[in-house]
C-alpha cells in the first residue's frame, strides 16, 4: 500500500516537544564604527523538536515505523500545537465557522477572515494560536494582537509567521487545537538501552 503523505503522530505521546521560532534575519555590528545593521528578509517558520524517552519495545516499534514511513525528509506528518486545546479569547465558547476572506494575502503578517461572529470583543487573544489551511496543508500562526470582530463577522488578525502562499479565499481558519505540517530535518536517533528500552528524537521543521 503506497503512504499518503502527510502521515499523523503514533499514538503515544513525545515525552518532550520543543517549539522554536526561526526569522531570516541577520544583525551585525561593524567592528570601526560600533553601529548595527539589520537584514530583514521573509523567512518566517516554525521548529519543533519530539523526543520519546525510554520506551519499552511495545510501545516503541510504532514510533520507530513512523520515522522510517518518513523516510527522513521526504514524508510530512501534522501535529496538534502541544499543550494547546482552546485559546482564550471567547472564540473557545463563541460558535463559528471562520475562514480565510481573499485570495491574495500570501507573504501578509495579517490575515483577513470572514464568517466570525458578529461584533464580538475579544474573540482571539494576544498569544493564542490559530490553524490556517485545509487538513493536508495545516499551519500554526500566533495571534499578536486582541482581534475584536465587526458586525459582519469581519476581522484583520495580526500573525506570525507570514501567511503561506497556499492559503486561497474559504480555507478553514481553526482556532481550536491547531495543526502544523512539518518535515523531519536530521538522522532519527535511536538509542537503545538494556533491557531493550528506546528513546528516539525528532528534530523538524515546519513544511513550506
Amino acid at each position: 500500500m503506497t503512504i499518503s503523505y502527510p502521515i499523523d503522530l503514533p499514538s503515544t505521546p513525545p515525552t518532550s516537544v520543543e517549539v522554536g521560532e526561526r526569522n531570516a534575519n541577520r544583525f551585525e555590528t561593524s567592528p570601526f564604527t560600533g553601529r548595527g545593521t539589520l537584514q530583514q528578509f521573509e523567512g518566517e517558520w516554525w521548529t519543533l523538536r519530539l523526543t520519546y524517552n525510554r520506551l519499552r519495545r511495545s510501545l516503541a516499534q510504532p514510533i520507530l515505523s513512523f520515522g522510517s514511513k518518513l523516510r527522513k525528509s521526504y514524508g510530512t506528518f501534522v501535529i496538534p500545537f502541544p499543550g494547546y486545546d482552546e485559546p482564550l479569547g471567547t472564540a473557545s465558547t463563541v460558535g463559528s465557522s471562520p475562514s480565510v476572506d481573499g485570495n491574495d494575502q500570501a507573504g501578509s503578517d495579517s490575515l483577513n477572515i470572514k464568517s466570525g461572529p458578529a461584533s464580538e470583543s475579544g474573540w482571539l487573544l494576544e498569544g493564542d494560536i490559530i490553524q490556517v489551511g485545509p487538513a493536508s496543508r495545516p499551519h500554526w500562526h500566533r495571534v499578536l494582537e486582541d482581534v475584536d470582530t465587526d458586525a459582519s463577522g469581519n476581522a484583520t488578525i495580526e500573525v506570525w509567521p507570514l501567511i503561506r502562499e497556499r492559503t486561497i479565499d474559504g480555507d478553514l481558519v481553526s482556532t481550536s487545537s491547531p495543526l502544523c505540517i512539518f518535515r523531519v530535518t536530521d538522522v532519527i536517533n535511536t538509542q537503545i538501552e538494556r533491557p531493550v528500552l528506546h528513546t528516539v528524537d525528532f528534530q523538524c521543521r515546519e513544511d513550506i
